[in-house]
C-alpha cells in the first residue's frame, strides 16, 4: 500500500511538472509572440566537465550556470567550459530532495537517509553565501515539515513546497 502511495505521489508530481512546463511554452509565446519553432538548440560540447550522472539540478545565477551535481559542483559562463566550484558538494539525494534558488542563493531544503522503503527525514535548512563559496546553515532544525518527493517552486517572493512525502503519509 504504501509503495502504491509513493508510486501516485510521483505521478501526480510528475504530472503538474509536465502540465506546467506545457502550460510555460504557449503563455511565454503569448507574451512575447515567439514560437517553439522560433527556438533553436545548439550543441556547445559532447561532454562537460563533470562527471556523467543523472538527476542533478542545474541553475542560472548572475548569468552562470551552475550544475549541482552528487560529486561537486560546477559553473560555466557559456555551457562549454566548465569550472569545479569552491562550494563542495552538500550531500542532498536530489531525486528526493530539493534545491531551490531564491534572492540569488540556492537553499537545499531538509535531510534523508536511508532509502524511499525505510527512511528517515529532517528539516534542516541551507543557504549557499552570496558568493556561492560555501554554505551556511539556516536551521539545524527547521519549521519546514520534513518530506520528500515534494515540488518546489519561487512564487510572490516565498519558496513554495507542494505534496511530499513524511516517511508515513502523502502530505498535500
Amino acid at each position: 500500500m504504501l509503495r502504491r502511495r509513493i508510486a501516485i505521489g510521483l505521478s501526480l508530481i510528475l504530472l503538474v511538472s509536465v502540465a506546467t512546463s506545457a502550460c510555460g511554452l504557449k503563455t511565454a509565446g503569448k507574451l512575447t509572440g515567439e514560437t517553439p519553432a522560433d527556438y533553436v538548440w545548439v550543441k556547445v560540447t559532447d561532454h562537460a566537465a563533470f562527471p556523467e550522472s543523472y538527476n542533478f539540478p542545474m541553475f542560472n545565477v548572475s548569468n552562470q550556470l551552475w550544475v549541482f551535481h552528487p560529486e561537486g559542483n560546477w559553473f560555466s559562463a557559456d555551457g562549454r567550459s566548465w569550472t569545479k566550484a569552491e562550494l563542495p558538494a552538500l550531500g542532498l539525494r536530489t531525486a528526493y530532495q530539493q534545491y531551490i534558488h531564491f534572492k540569488d542563493a540556492i537553499y537545499a531544503l531538509g535531510t534523508m537517509e536511508g532509502n524511499y522503503q525505510n527512511l528517515k527525514v529532517g528539516s534542516r535548512m541551507m543557504k549557499t553565501s552570496n558568493d556561492l563559496k560555501r554554505w551556511e546553515l539556516l536551521a539545524a532544525k527547521s519549521e519546514l515539515p520534513a518530506r520528500v518527493f515534494c515540488g518546489a517552486t519561487v512564487f510572490a517572493g516565498k519558496i513554495w513546497l507542494l505534496g511530499g512525502f513524511d516517511g508515513k503519509s502523502l502530505l498535500q
